[in-house]
């Protein structure tokens, strides 16, 4: 599968309703300052932001084509030194940005004189039309913009492939690759983005755009900005220049502060079906049916995950969370903290956790009662598994039942301990 930043709207799958409104934005000039591209980890919305990029620049590029074809793998690259910012700092937004009008020092010229002329007569008063009772004026309504369709552009999907994260050279930021492109995302053995992020991000968000109409900056894991960071973050965001654009992408809608999500354009990227992840699997990646029909219906509907069932890299990731949940009808209940941190640790998340067990604990059920219909299996390569343990039918039943709430817990603001939210499925009463 292509990297995320060489996808354009055709080559990703899926999201057709997001594609369509985003294009239509774009062609009919309503684009807004802000998107959030919100939904389950794997899904394909880096993807999709890249993708939303490419479009936006390749709509009125206003220069030459020479500008855009220095070779290179990194075109370009801006260090900013730090400022001390106050009241007049044109870089943090206070008054106007470099390249724009400023106030005329010596003020307005004084207009020429016109020779005086004679004022033209009055026109004829018109008769006042009789007044009509419960008459209401009807509202016009505003005409529509009209769309003008945008085609990507070539070098705009190759400089976009060439995009760097921003970096530190010492305490001065480096933003590599197309000067018009920033990515902010949290930096390396860090799990947040930091306020310095932002803070450096207003400094370059007022810069003019040099090679296109806009400038985009990407934000990835927009819910992992700490407070600070977010505070300055706003300030951005309540007074865009006309130029910027920012596309924030989160897999926790729930955890982005309410003030950045209300000055956003919400973009929801769901699942996609089944039978379409498997056609896509099967058409664009050569995958065997059989292993298509298990890679989809595994990974939920993420293409993401879907790739890695289907090369095997969760194939023994999958196993190792099976083997943790039957080790409670082995073992027993006071093997439960055991299994359940070793499931989350193994699965990298709860939901991805419990969408695992959810799949083990069906293809039991579907063992038990109809051993015969192997072609029902979600895990039809770990029949030794599924055989592995005597199966409670109801029991497994209702533990379903709880996993699917449990699922839903990791979009959840609240869910501080999340091996405990699995010890509570999975607990048997």
């Amino acid at each position: 599968m292509l990297p995320p930043s060489h996808h354009h709207f055709d080559s990703i799958w899926g999201h057709e309703p997001v594609k369509r409104l985003v294009r239509r934005m774009i062609e009919t000039g309503r684009l807004p300052h802000a998107l959030m591209l919100h939904g389950p980890d794997g899904v394909g919305k880096r993807s999709l932001a890249f993708a939303i990029a490419k479009m936006i620049f390749s709509a009125g590029l206003p220069t030459p084509a020479v500008r855009l074809e220095t070779p290179g793998p990194a075109r370009f690259a801006l260090r900013l030194p730090p400022v001390e910012r106050d009241s007049d700092d044109l870089f943090g937004g206070g008054g106007e940005d470099l390249f724009g009008a400023q106030d005329d020092l010596f003020g307005e010229a004084p207009a020429p004189e016109q020779p005086a002329q004679a004022p033209p007569p009055e026109p004829a008063p018109k008769p006042k039309a009789a007044p009509r009772k419960h008459a209401k004026a009807a509202a016009e309504p505003a005409p529509a913009a009209e769309a003008r369709p945008v085609r990507l552009d070539e070098r705009i999907d190759r400089l976009v492939a060439r995009a760097y994260p921003l970096e530190y050279d010492g305490d001065a930021p480096v933003f590599r690759g197309f000067v018009d492109l920033n990515i902010i995302e949290p930096p390396e053995k860090k799990k947040s983005i930091l306020v310095e992020q932002i803070r450096d991000l207003q400094d370059l968000g007022w810069m003019r755009p040099m090679e296109t109409s806009k400038r985009v900056i990407l934000i990835f894991g927009a819910d992992t900005i700490t407070l600070g960071a977010a505070n300055s973050l706003l300030k951005l965001l309540e007074e865009p220049p006309s130029y910027l654009v920012l596309i924030l992408v989160t897999n926790q809608y729930n955890r982005v502060l309410e003030t950045i999500r209300s000055r956003c354009a919400s973009l929801p990227c769901h699942a996609l079906p089944r039978d379409e992840l498997k056609r896509h699997l099967v058409q664009d990646e050569g995958i065997d049916p059989s292993l298509a029909q298990v890679a989809a219906t595994l990974s939920g509907g993420r293409p993401a995950m879907a790739l890695d069932v289907a090369h095997g890299a969760l194939k023994e990731t999958r196993r190792e969370v099976y083997e943790a949940r039957l080790d409670l009808e082995r073992v027993g209940m006071a093997a439960m903290p055991s299994a359940a941190g070793r499931a989350i640790q193994k699965a990298g998340s709860i939901g991805q956790a419990s969408l695992l067990l959810m799949t083990l604990a069906r293809d039991r059920m579907v063992r038990s009662l109809v051993p015969e219909a192997g072609h029902l299996l979600v895990n039809e390569d770990m029949l030794d598994l599924l055989d592995a343990v005597p199966t409670d039918v109801p029991g497994l039943w209702e533990e379903a039942q709880r996993l699917t709430g449990c699922l839903r817990l990791e979009d959840h603001p609240l869910v501080i301990a999340p091996e405990a939210a699995l010890e509570v499925a999975l607990w048997r009463d």
